[in-house]
């Protein structure tokens, strides 16, 4: 029988990433090596259970069914009902009306956890427990304590673990890196990145702070990651900041210094439009990420000297398979077949560092909490 179609459009307050976008016109498309088909994955799919039923669950299990190397089997969620509306709508054999009656499935070889932040902890703690590898949601965990409990917990256990930075695994960022690393804009310098749109006031998680919500940790992520792909360790940031009635951050804007003098300035807002491209500036070109610069179809590589970098730019356009999350299933998939316990391309030393620099800027922006912009020192 062949499995229904899903509904395409994004029920949750998080929106799809990638809705709006215009049609996909590839000039490039010669993805890593983790994006590929080939291999004996395909003929042994990693069987998925899902914690989740909102939006970001919907288009992750599309993207499972995408992906020749993965198999979605079971989904579970607090509400049974809504549980077995998704199975069904996704053609998913098992529900459940609670995630740890998922985690003891023995069908079940890995859990994605794509529940409110402030539960991302609990749930993957659980799910290690059960012998579950785990990949959860951005972000890991609320804090660098939990999210160092989580990566020791997996490596005791002998477990993979990942948050679903799939950005990372794109074909346009992995494109950009190898740009990069072959020196075509030189040393880079600086970087560029915001994410910044107006979200409806008090709808969804992102508005709640028992629930984990506020635009650092689920809009800031993505900039900061992006600025450690390309410079590394921070050494020090300065940071300003605006803050609603309900106790969550609403917008930032920070300074990230690295040594030699590089820096990144990033932005993140959920009450606001900023524009969401990302630069790279080197000391021999940038490059543009085009908006939205996490789940970008283009980039532009402006290089040569000044006159061609202004009037001659390079633009490469790149097809996206699925909703975006295609290239980091398979990964994983590869991953764990593998007996790896973290994947390169977003380590445990990638997840507890960008953790970490999330918590260090909003303690501070919470040291000097106001309904206007705050000024916050260098830490």
């Amino acid at each position: 029988m062949e499995k229904p179609t899903p509904d395409r459009r994004f029920p949750s307050d998080r929106g799809n990433p990638l809705q709006g976008l215009p049609a996909e016109t590839s000039i490039r498309q010669e993805g890593p090596t983790i994006t590929g088909r080939e291999g004996p994955a395909a003929a042994d799919p990693l069987r998925w259970g899902l914690v989740g039923t909102g939006g970001v669950a919907d288009f992750f299990a599309a993207d499972l069914q995408a992906a020749e190397n993965a198999l979605p089997v079971a989904v579970a969620s607090r509400d049974a009902g809504r549980a077995a509306a998704f199975a069904d709508m996704l053609g998913i054999p098992a529900h459940y009306g609670d995630a740890e009656h998922m985690f003891a499935d023995d069908t079940v070889e890995l859990v994605y956890i794509a529940t409110p932040p402030a539960t991302h902890h609990a749930l993957a703690r659980a799910a290690l427990k059960a012998g579950e590898h785990v990949v959860v949601e951005k972000p890991i965990a609320t804090n660098a304590a939990q999210a160092g409990d989580l990566v020791d917990a997996a490596k005791h256990a002998g477990l993979f673990l990942m948050e679903a930075m799939w950005m990372k695994f794109s074909p346009v960022v992995q494109d950009l890196l190898r740009i990069v690393e072959d020196g075509a804009v030189g040393t880079v310098q600086s970087v560029r990145a915001s994410f910044g749109l107006p979200f409806p006031a008090g709808v969804g998680s992102r508005w709640s702070a028992d629930l984990g919500g506020g635009a650092l940790f689920d809009q800031g992520i993505y900039p900061f990651t992006l600025a450690r792909m390309l410079l590394g360790e921070a050494a020090s940031f300065s940071a300003s900041g605006m803050w609603h009635a309900s106790g969550v951050d609403t917008a930032e804007r920070v300074t990230v210094e690295y040594p030699h003098g590089r820096f990144a300035q990033l932005a993140s807002s959920m009450v606001e439009y900023i524009e969401p491209s990302a630069s790279v500036n080197g000391t021999d070109g940038w490059i543009t990420l085009e908006a939205p610069f996490w789940a970008t179809r283009s980039m532009t590589v402006h290089r040569g000297g000044i006159a061609s970098a202004l009037m001659e730019p390079e633009r490469l356009e790149y097809k996206v398979e699925g909703n975006g999350y295609v290239p980091m299933i398979r990964a994983i998939g590869r991953a764990v077949r593998e007996g790896l316990l973290e994947h390169p391309v977003h380590s445990h030393a990638d997840m507890l560092a960008i953790t970490d620099i999330l918590e260090r800027v909003r303690a501070n922006l919470e040291d000097t909490k106001s309904d206007g912009p705050t000024r916050v020192g260098t830490a």
